[in-house]
């Protein structure tokens, strides 16, 4: 049976199955066929994208100033970018070179080379947009017209005031945001970081991290001290019995090794100390009822050598 499935694997056949190629063969849906598979189909559940439906005249008037406004804004933005000479973090090649890393020589020249690039990809980007801008106002002059002979001219003036309020806050928000960015990539000039910020975040986000653990250590030594237990880490006797932390003390496996004559004085000992406080909201393992009731230790009797 075995070698019967390895020959039809090899052969491309399958028992009680007809024959396939899959090298070249191809396969393709005609239109005909999508229609047919697509008639059962309903999409009353998907959601609307952002793009207001046709036959809304209003709705497709504001969001076309929406786009007119963002592509002015993004211009305007663009344009003082290059008149200060300065790349916007999105902008800025992250190329860095394989050979003559410590060259400054280099460095700085492929810096240069890497400036030279962005401006000119934003110069490009200006002089598209601008082409843009000025197909997108003609839609809108346009849709201008079709809200005036749609809803008349009173009415149309009361439309074109609430949309001039809402395009006043959305100017207002885009603005505001660029303004941050625009500070934020001015200060990368400033302190000199233009191409190494990103590294310089990371160690931001390494000493974030290291500082938060330092805290979290520092708040479990508070807790440990305030209720009257031992930190784990800091502790120099372990959970049983006061063992100290030297050469009885396994660093692989963080657990004390006790000897044998050491287990019957420390045991019950062992058995009244609290569960330590849970780290990180870890939870706690529930005391065992089992335990043996601690008893008081019996007076050991040793007899005085003569």
């Amino acid at each position: 049976m075995s070698k019967r499935i390895q020959v039809c694997r090899l052969t491309g056949m399958a028992t009680g199955s007809t024959p396939f190629t899959c090298s070249s063969s191809t396969f393709a849906y005609s239109e005909q066929d999508i229609a047919k598979i697509l008639e059962g189909v309903g999409g009353d559940d998907f959601p609307s994208s952002g793009v207001p439906p046709l036959d809304d005249c209003c709705k497709q008037l504001l969001f076309k100033q929406k786009k007119e406004l963002n592509i002015h804004m993004h211009i305007t933005a663009l344009a003082q970018y290059v008149k200060s000479k300065r790349i916007p973090r999105g902008l800025r090649l992250s190329i860095q070179p394989n050979l003559c890393t410590e060259d400054p020589v280099l460095i700085q020249r492929w810096q240069e080379i890497c400036n030279k690039c962005s401006i000119d990809l934003m110069v490009l980007t200006i002089e598209r947009l601008q082409e843009k801008a000025s197909s997108v106002g003609l839609e809108v002059s346009a849709l201008k017209e079709q809200v005036i002979a749609a809803k008349g001219s009173a009415q149309a003036d009361a439309v074109f005031s609430e949309q001039g309020e809402l395009l006043r806050k959305h100017r207002e928000a885009v603005s505001a945001r660029k303004a941050r960015k625009y500070e934020r990539d001015a200060l990368d000039y400033v302190h000199n970081k233009v191409y190494t910020w990103q590294e310089d975040r990371s160690i931001q986000r390494t000493m974030g991290e290291n500082r938060g653990r330092f805290r979290r250590q520092q708040c479990w030594q508070y807790r440990s001290h305030y209720n009257g237990r031992r930190s784990p880490r800091d502790s120099s006797t372990d959970s049983m019995g006061g063992f100290s932390s030297g050469s009885e003390f396994n660093r692989s496996g963080d657990t004390a090794i006790a000897q044998p004559e050491q287990y019957s004085q420390h045991f019950y000992r062992a058995s009244q100390q609290t569960i330590p406080a849970p780290f990180l909201d870890q939870r706690t393992q529930k005391k065992n009822p089992r335990f043996p009731i601690p008893r008081e230790a019996y007076p050991q009797r040793n007899k005085a050598k003569r």
